[in-house]
């Protein structure tokens, strides 16, 4: 009888959890949807409309980026071009004195 009692209040957990992932997916905020994904041509030039790269706080009204090449690339390669990136922002206007953020 414990068994059954076990068994049947794990399947009704389950099913409980089950019911919980659906309701949360179907109703979700729309303010936690990702955006609609949107294509630019080479050489356009796309405004940034308030946009940000590292945090909200950046005013970016009246600024545009244009797209001049594009590289497909491997996660691994991406990561360290990004870290690089990093290092050399980091050390930007520090006149000649340069301090590695990440380790490559």
């Amino acid at each position: 009888m414990k068994r059954f009692l076990a068994g049947a209040f794990s399947l009704l957990l389950a099913l409980g959890a089950g019911i919980r992932i659906w309701y949360v997916n179907t109703h979700v905020d729309p303010r936690f949807t990702p955006p609609e994904t949107e294509v630019y041509q080479m050489g356009e030039w796309v405004e940034l409309e308030g946009n940000f790269q590292f945090s909200a706080q950046e005013c970016t009204d009246g600024y545009a980026v244009r797209l001049e090449s594009v590289e497909f690339m491997t996660r691994r390669r991406s990561t360290l071009e990004s870290m690089t990136w990093i290092w050399k922002c980091s050390a930007w206007g520090q006149r000649g004195r340069c301090r590695r953020l990440w380790r490559i």
